[in-house]
């Protein structure tokens, strides 16, 4: 019975250290999915630019009552605006990320857009993400999270969820991003942009793809319902 008792706690404490060691090593990887731009920052900077213009333009035109047209950002011109102009964007929108965070980066799929950040913890950088399925239904934008990551590791979105601190789970007093994430509250509704003169661009479809996302979209007049 000893024998039987003692060989037991041996299996047992060696299948917790090996799994210890399994996920210590998983977390400390650095995913495939983690691809920083290897551009200079003059170079990130114009080509961030240009995508912002572009984006502004296309969504400002002026088009004919009703006619759908689609916008496409890839996903390097997304990293790349994310590197040079989210820290102001945020700014603009009373967000502030912890100082722990050095970087944010995109990754698209056909599952969705993951979206990842390099986080300093106790000292160690850590590649930190979610990946999350934007769509429009029932006349809003949802962002539903499918799964988190830790390095390498993948964890339940609603394991993580759970545990979130209260500055990542609502940097903002007007937003949630737990109660989005879990899908319990919409992103926006309708799910739509004013230009400022009256037109609204609406948001039809969201389809995503390795190369990026595209929006099919039709421009609203000021008077449209």
């Amino acid at each position: 019975m000893r024998v039987a008792l003692a060989a037991f706690l041996v299996v047992g404490l060696t299948v917790v250290v090996v799994g210890y060691l399994v996920v210590k090593k998983r977390i400390n990887e650095t995913p495939e999915w983690w691809q920083p731009p290897m551009e200079d920052a003059a170079e990130m900077r114009a080509n961030a630019q240009h995508v912002e213009r572009a984006v502004t333009a296309a969504m400002t035109d002026i088009r004919p009552a009703d006619e759908t047209w689609t916008l496409t950002v890839s996903e390097e011109q997304a990293n790349h605006w994310l590197a040079e102009r989210l820290p102001r964007w945020l700014e603009h929108r009373r967000i502030e990320l912890p100082q722990s965070v050095h970087r944010v980066l995109v990754d698209f799929s056909e599952e969705g857009v993951t979206l990842g950040v390099s986080l300093e913890i106790e000292g160690v950088e850590r590649i930190l993400g979610v990946t999350v399925r934007p769509e429009v239904s029932g006349d809003a934008l949802w962002a539903v999270a499918d799964h988190f990551s830790i390095g390498t590791l993948r964890l339940p979105a609603d394991a993580v969820m759970a545990r979130l601190p209260e500055g990542l789970a609502r940097p903002r007093a007007d937003l949630p991003m737990d109660a989005i994430l879990s899908g319990e509250r919409h992103v926006v509704s309708p799910p739509e942009m004013s230009l400022g003169d009256g037109r609204r661009v609406l948001i039809r479809k969201l389809e995503f793809d390795e190369n990026g996302v595209s929006a099919t979209c039709v421009t609203l007049s000021p008077h449209a319902d």
